[in-house]
């Protein structure tokens, strides 16, 4: 004879093989759907309960199929959720008195104790790698979460199967109006400055070093909880030198095909030179670096590859002012929010200690050949306790014969190639009259377009290069010495070891502790 539980089972398995492969057997589905099994398992042969084994063993399926995922946002996410959930739902029932309550008042607090495990467990991480703190997550996580998966999810199931039978969708109205009234109410929190802060990066290390030292307060073992804790203390006070540097800082991101630089004045200023395609490596470095405000951002020219990410970078941050060559044309809700200077050479801006001096272009420059637009690129002389940088855009060589005639104004230690090392730019007395010690090429790895010309790199032959395509993002720092230190993303990437190699292993430790 057939009980209900394994008439349960026997019903359910359908249903979620086919919301598995509604899901694209990705890896949140796959785990609950391993999860799950193993439960409906325990059922069949009337045990229950084993939600730390269904975890642990779905782990160990996903990783034996790829064990690359273990190193994913969504893999880590979605197992400490589920390892926090399990925690905290096992400390509630031996702790609280959940039996006494009534249905309803039981099944409230269940969704809280859901919402407030699956936040506190997933908390370190979404830090880590969004680098914004949701302040309202807890409550909008009580609301949304049950409503979606126990209302529109089914439903919205329910009625596309019976739509794929009938050709029609039963109460499709009501259920698209509900969905769009949700998406508006979703869209309002979001929209709120106070719903998330913005805290700066930690390293790996501080990262897995509180997962640790919460689980040995978990199972109680006072030596190991203190010794995990004293060992962050020592992470979090070793990485604090990163943002209490009174030094100035610039960061060449790599956009791929385009600019985009990140300028931090000794003060804590914050301005932005170009935004590449879309802003989004310029927004997530500035949440990395916990930056919530940019005074000012800068843009060269036109093009999309310099200012296509202007419209992200606005929707993410407040913009105090923007700078251009006067060319550029905004939308009436830009020049009403934020201040804007049309820059004209001669013009001198300060934010905070920082100077920048417009060199380009003049009034009334004409150019005689090449691109039009690029030519009268903006160009920017960037000076700042040590550092002098000069920023071309992408000038061709007509705008570089322009500037000649200023050759005073142009001596940098530091040059950001314009047109990413095209042929058409850097020529030898351009470079002689700005001669730089460094040069920063920024530039598409694989591009279409050959930058940069193995002509430009004869050109820069002797001057210390660096290029995003090959190190990725760029740092130029200068500290108290006045001396300028250059270093790049794949300088604290992770070293492959090829073997068993002690040197680099230590370096690599070493590395799991700095930041970027």
């Amino acid at each position: 004879r057939i009980s209900i539980d394994e008439l349960a089972t026997l019903l359910t398995l359908p249903l979620i093989v086919f919301y598995l492969l509604l899901s694209g057997v990705r890896i949140p589905a796959l785990r609950s759907f391993i999860m799950i099994n193993i439960f409906l398992f325990g059922l069949l042969i009337g045990r229950k309960g084993q939600w730390l084994y269904s975890i642990l063993f779905a782990l160990t399926v996903i990783l034996l199929m790829d064990p690359s995922s273990a190193f994913t946002p969504s893999f880590q996410l979605s197992f400490a959720a589920v390892l926090s959930i399990g925690l905290t739902l096992e400390f509630a029932e031996k702790r609280l008195p959940l039996n006494r309550a009534g249905p309803f008042t039981g099944t409230l607090v269940k969704i809280l104790l859901v919402t407030i495990g699956a936040s506190a467990g997933t908390m370190p991480l979404v830090l880590y790698y969004f680098h914004r703190l949701p302040a309202l997550g807890i409550v909008t996580n009580m609301v949304f979460t049950p409503l979606i998966c126990f209302l529109i999810l089914p439903a919205g199931i329910i009625g596309s199967l019976f739509y794929l039978l009938t050709g029609v969708f039963p109460l499709g109205g009501l259920f698209a109006l509900l969905i769009s009234k949700i998406n508006h109410v979703v869209s309002f929190i979001s929209s709120l400055e106070m719903i998330s802060f913005t805290l700066p990066a930690f390293s790996a290390a501080v990262l897995m070093l509180i997962y640790a030292t919460a689980g040995c307060m978990i199972m109680r073992k006072r030596k190991a909880s203190l010794i995990c804790f004293s060992v962050l203390a020592f992470s979090v006070i070793y990485t604090l030198p990163a943002y209490l540097a009174p030094g100035p800082r610039v960061v060449f991101l790599d956009v791929g095909q385009g600019d985009a630089a990140v300028v931090e004045t000794s003060d804590g200023k914050a301005v932005v030179i170009d935004t590449g395609h879309t802003g989004r490596e310029v927004i997530s470095y500035l949440r990395y670096r916990g930056v919530g405000k940019i005074d000012a951002l800068v843009l060269s020219h036109a093009g999309r590859d310099h200012a296509g990410g202007l419209w992200n970078i606005l929707d993410e941050f407040r913009v105090g002012e923007i700078w251009d060559n006067g060319l550029l044309i905004y939308q009436p809700a830009v020049e009403d929010t934020v201040v804007h200077r049309q820059l004209k050479a001669g013009d001198i801006l300060k934010t905070g200690s920082a100077g920048f001096l417009v060199l380009h272009p003049r009034k009334g420059y004409y150019n005689t050949f090449g691109d039009d637009e690029n030519n009268r690129s903006l160009v920017l002389r960037y000076t700042d306790r040590g550092i002098s940088i000069l920023f071309t855009g992408d000038i061709e060589a007509d705008g570089e014969l322009s500037l000649l005639r200023l050759p005073k104004y142009l001596g940098s230690r530091v040059l950001k190639v314009s047109h990413h090392g095209s042929y058409t730019s850097s020529k030898r007395g351009f470079l002689a009259s700005v001669n730089p010690r460094y040069a920063i090429i920024s530039a598409g790895r694989f591009n279409p377009y050959g930058h940069p010309h193995r002509g430009t790199l004869r050109n820069l032959k002797g001057i210390q290069l660096h290029r995003t395509d090959r190190e990725g993002a760029i740092e130029v720092s200068s500290y108290n010495s006045g001396e300028i230190s250059i270093s790049s993303y794949a300088d604290h990437k992770l070293k492959e070891t090829g073997g068993l190699n002690l040197m680099v292993e230590l370096e690599n430790i070493k590395r799991l502790f700095l930041l970027w």
